[in-house]
């Protein structure tokens, strides 16, 4: 890979680290702790809409999908 190849990767990563907002991590890795949007937003003191919307949020900016949804669970 030449310089110009992995300056223009770092550049990439940057700017997809830029779009991710703290909340929303946070609300990820709680939502991955505990399986699911219901206990997560208690955890984080929310209602699961406002969880699953801002997980969608996330999803769109990273261009991915973070969950495997089931009506009971996301994995």
């Amino acid at each position: 890979m030449s310089q110009s190849e992995r300056k223009d990767e770092l550049y990439s990563t940057l700017n997809v680290a830029r779009r991710i907002d703290l909340a929303d991590l946070n609300a990820f890795l709680t939502n991955a702790r505990t399986g699911g949007y219901r206990r997560a937003a208690a955890v984080r003191g929310v209602i699961a809409s406002a969880l699953s919307h801002a997980m969608r949020g996330l999803e769109a900016r990273l261009g991915v999908r973070l969950f495997h949804r089931t009506s009971r669970t996301c994995l």
